[in-house]
Protein backbone atom coordinates (compact mmCIF):
# COMPACT_ATOMS: atom_id res chain seq x y z
CA UNK A 1 0.00 0.00 0.00
CA UNK A 2 2.85 2.09 0.14
CA UNK A 3 2.56 2.25 -3.43
CA UNK A 4 3.49 6.08 -5.28
CA UNK A 5 1.35 6.56 -7.96
CA UNK A 6 3.49 6.92 -11.37
CA UNK A 7 2.38 10.51 -12.18
CA UNK A 8 2.93 11.60 -15.78
CA UNK A 9 0.12 14.23 -17.93
CA UNK A 10 -1.86 11.36 -19.43
CA UNK A 11 -2.19 10.01 -15.47
CA UNK A 12 -2.68 13.16 -14.50
CA UNK A 13 -5.35 14.08 -16.85
CA UNK A 14 -7.30 10.53 -16.37
CA UNK A 15 -7.19 11.20 -12.51
CA UNK A 16 -8.26 14.67 -12.86
CA UNK A 17 -11.36 13.11 -15.04
CA UNK A 18 -12.12 10.17 -12.12
CA UNK A 19 -12.08 13.07 -9.65
CA UNK A 20 -14.68 14.82 -11.18
CA UNK A 21 -16.87 12.15 -12.27
CA UNK A 22 -16.77 11.11 -8.21
CA UNK A 23 -17.30 14.46 -7.08
CA UNK A 24 -20.14 14.62 -9.22
CA UNK A 25 -21.32 11.92 -7.87
CA UNK A 26 -21.58 12.75 -4.55
CA UNK A 27 -22.79 15.97 -5.37
CA UNK A 28 -26.19 14.90 -6.79
CA UNK A 29 -26.50 12.33 -3.54
CA UNK A 30 -25.62 15.36 -1.02
CA UNK A 31 -28.80 16.84 -3.22
CA UNK A 32 -30.91 14.15 -3.60
CA UNK A 33 -30.92 13.63 0.41
CA UNK A 34 -31.44 17.20 1.25
CA UNK A 35 -34.75 17.01 -0.82
CA UNK A 36 -35.78 13.86 0.75
CA UNK A 37 -34.93 15.30 3.72
CA UNK A 38 -36.96 18.26 3.29
CA UNK A 39 -39.74 16.59 1.60
CA UNK A 40 -40.20 14.19 4.58
CA UNK A 41 -39.65 17.00 7.78
CA UNK A 42 -42.04 19.06 5.54
CA UNK A 43 -44.72 16.52 5.52
CA UNK A 44 -44.09 15.45 9.57
CA UNK A 45 -44.56 19.18 10.50
CA UNK A 46 -48.20 19.13 8.40
CA UNK A 47 -49.47 16.16 10.09
CA UNK A 48 -48.18 17.31 13.70
CA UNK A 49 -49.84 20.74 12.88
CA UNK A 50 -53.08 18.91 11.61
CA UNK A 51 -52.82 16.79 15.27
CA UNK A 52 -52.61 19.77 17.23
CA UNK A 53 -55.20 20.77 15.48
CA UNK A 54 -57.75 17.96 15.83
CA UNK A 55 -56.71 18.03 19.50
CA UNK A 56 -57.49 21.57 20.23
CA UNK A 57 -60.92 21.84 18.15
CA UNK A 58 -61.92 18.05 19.80
CA UNK A 59 -64.30 17.99 17.54
CA UNK A 60 -65.35 21.12 17.46
CA UNK A 61 -65.70 23.97 14.19
CA UNK A 62 -63.57 25.68 15.95
CA UNK A 63 -60.96 25.71 18.25
CA UNK A 64 -59.89 28.10 20.74
CA UNK A 65 -56.02 28.42 20.67
CA UNK A 66 -53.80 28.88 23.63
CA UNK A 67 -49.89 28.37 24.54
CA UNK A 68 -50.31 25.54 26.50
CA UNK A 69 -50.48 22.58 24.51
CA UNK A 70 -48.05 23.60 22.49
CA UNK A 71 -45.14 24.42 25.31
CA UNK A 72 -45.80 21.14 26.97
CA UNK A 73 -45.53 19.24 23.66
CA UNK A 74 -42.13 21.51 22.82
CA UNK A 75 -41.12 20.56 26.54
CA UNK A 76 -41.86 17.00 26.81
CA UNK A 77 -40.07 16.79 22.97
CA UNK A 78 -37.43 18.07 24.34
CA UNK A 79 -36.80 16.36 27.02
CA UNK A 80 -37.53 13.13 25.18
CA UNK A 81 -35.37 13.99 21.59
CA UNK A 82 -33.41 16.79 22.45
CA UNK A 83 -33.52 20.70 20.95
CA UNK A 84 -35.53 21.91 18.41
CA UNK A 85 -38.45 21.47 20.39
CA UNK A 86 -39.07 25.11 20.68
CA UNK A 87 -42.14 27.58 20.29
Amino acid sequence: MNERMVTDEKTDIRYEAIFGDVSRIVDAARRSAARSVNAVVTAAKWMIGRRIVEFEQSGKKRAVYGTALVERLAADLTQRFGRGFFR
